[in-house]
């Protein structure tokens, strides 16, 4: 909530939670009126409570002590005599009465219910810890030279939604920050995002790489294989985030349709054929003769089969306006061996 300045960026951020929690990407009547009744809680907390309550936390909070059903039928609930009570200009109760405040019956119900599920785990007394403040500003990542590792469970998709969150919100501060000067990030930043697809799905992510590049933000976003991409986007949305990266780089292609894909990038060759013809008489006079030709015919300058087959210790390296190239790949451990300044470092610590 640290970048809420204006009542218009809490419908951004309660757009951005409940996007986070949505899997499938559906934006139908239950997305939009969580969103609406949360953006009403964010305004609330951010204009009425105390610093330490303006967080996710405190939106619970407020839940928790404002029943939504009213004792008497017909009559206002706790929650809505707790907007109601504002004055008709506050953002809060405008945003609360012209959203959830008209809704009916069952319908309440289920849009708070939708709403408990998309802020479940902002329950959690950890993720209420680490989500209740911010301890630097999001824009210092594009002001000084400085590495920020986000390290994410292995096989644990639990936080998925928080770490999409961070970078959708990292994103845009950087896009503030460049604007406020002349369009360019002070110190370029570039994102490694490995195990991108485990980062959950970025809304307008192609859009995003195809203007990043002018505002001084590298990206490099790492696959295990197309197919993890294009499960996650889809097949027009991942040929797009592909398509808007000039650099692409086969490390091993573990499965047919990486395989292909790379195949294609690298084109054509055109390759000299040996053809020939012997023949032999069987006469008295036994003769012999044999003949030579060539030809030219055009092959994959790499089949799938072949970059399948490619040693461990290869790589490939395509560019948007230069030829390909077929690399050695450089090991930390045989550049830096038995370096003592290493320092190995568990996850879970």
């Amino acid at each position: 909530f640290d970048y809420i300045q204006r009542d218009i960026q809490a419908e951004t951020v309660a757009t951005k939670i409940v996007q986070s929690e949505n899997a499938e990407g559906k934006k139908d009547v239950w997305f939009s009126t969580q969103r609406q009744l949360l953006k009403a809680l964010i305004l609330f907390v951010m204009n009425h409570r105390s610093p330490e309550q303006r967080n996710l936390a405190g939106v619970t909070q407020v839940l928790q002590e404002n029943d939504v059903e009213s004792e008497e039928k017909g009559a206002d609930s706790p929650l809505d005599t707790l907007f109601l009570d504002l004055t008709m200009t506050d953002p809060a109760r405008r945003a609360y009465e012209l959203g959830f405040k008209k809704a009916k019956g069952e319908m309440k119900a289920s849009i708070i219910e939708s709403l408990l599920a998309t802020i479940s785990k902002f329950v959690d007394k950890e993720v209420a810890n680490f989500t209740s403040f911010s301890d630097f500003d999001l824009k210092e990542i594009g002001k000084a030279k400085v590495v920020l590792y986000v390290i994410i469970p292995v096989m644990d998709n639990t936080y998925e939604s928080f770490i999409n969150l961070f970078f959708s919100q990292l994103f845009d501060e950087l896009y503030k920050l460049a604007a406020d000067h002349h369009a360019k990030l002070p110190h370029q930043v570039d994102f490694i995002l490995d195990e991108f697809v485990n980062l959950g799905k970025f809304p307008k992510y192609e859009e995003f790489l195809a203007t990043c590049r002018g505002y001084g933000i590298g990206v490099t976003t790492i696959c295990q294989t197309l197919t993890q991409l294009q499960a996650l986007y889809g097949k027009d949305k991942a040929d797009s985030i592909l398509g808007n990266h000039a650099v692409k780089i086969c490390l091993n292609a573990a499965n047919d349709v990486t395989a292909k894909y790379f195949s294609d990038l690298l084109g054509k060759s055109t390759v000299k054929v040996e053809t020939g013809s012997e023949s032999t008489s069987h006469s008295k006079e036994e003769s012999h003769s044999k003949s030579d030709s060539y030809s030219y015919t055009s092959r994959s300058l790499m089949t799938p089969d072949e970059i399948m087959r490619m040693p461990e210790d290869q790589s490939l390296l395509i560019f948007s306006n230069a030829r390909p190239v077929k690399a050695t790949k450089a090991f930390q451990f045989k550049l830096f061996p038995g370096a003592d300044h290493l320092v190995n470092l568990s996850q879970n610590d």
